[in-house]
């Protein structure tokens, strides 16, 4: 149970540092009583070995703060004025999940539909393998490989962050687990 409590209190600590929005965006967020809010982070499920793949589409956005309503009626009551500095990223989720079979969509259960960022990208199991099709992706197709390469006609993207940027989907799922460990 300690050794439990001990991971537990290490991994949440990195989780809250990789899900920071920093100064300027924290202050902000805490001035208009948003910085309880959820991160888009929190509502993931991703298939065990596709964490890195989806962390490289997603990106910053993990850090996301989900607001309240999917019309985006929410953004247009902000004042952005008193934002000066910082990467401030909000989400309006929208209803209902648009699925794409065959796109890295089928990796990811979310509570938010993750369509305009993973509908157009497609798995596939290595670097060697998406570098061979690229060929014959259309302009806004691209492939993501299992570990983290994500390749378009004419682009490619490694994201390698530290461990405590990254690893924010395994490190959640695997908070979650330990939680329930601890609990039994």
């Amino acid at each position: 149970l300690q050794r439990l409590n001990g991971r537990l209190a290490s991994l949440e600590a990195l989780q809250q540092a990789a899900l920071d929005p920093g100064k300027g965006a924290g202050e902000w967020l805490r001035d208009h009583q948003l910085n309880q809010r959820p991160r888009l982070a929190e509502g993931l499920r991703v298939e065990s070995g596709w964490e890195l793949a989806v962390e490289t589409v997603l990106g910053a956005d993990l850090q996301a703060v989900l607001l309240d309503d999917s019309a985006g009626a929410a953004l247009d009551g902000l004042d952005f004025s008193g934002f000066e500095q910082g990467d401030l990223r909000l989400v309006c989720p929208s209803k209902g999940s648009v699925r794409v079979v065959g796109s890295l969509l089928d990796k990811v259960e979310a509570s938010v539909d993750l369509a305009p960022w993973l509908a157009k990208v497609k798995p596939v199991e290595s670097l060697d393998q998406a570098l061979a099709a690229r060929a014959s992706l259309a302009e806004d197709e691209s492939l993501i490989s299992r570990d983290g390469y994500w390749v378009g006609r004419h682009f490619l993207r490694i994201r390698r962050a530290s461990e405590a940027e990254s690893g924010v989907l395994a490190r959640g799922q695997e908070l979650e687990r330990l939680s329930l460990e601890r609990d039994e």
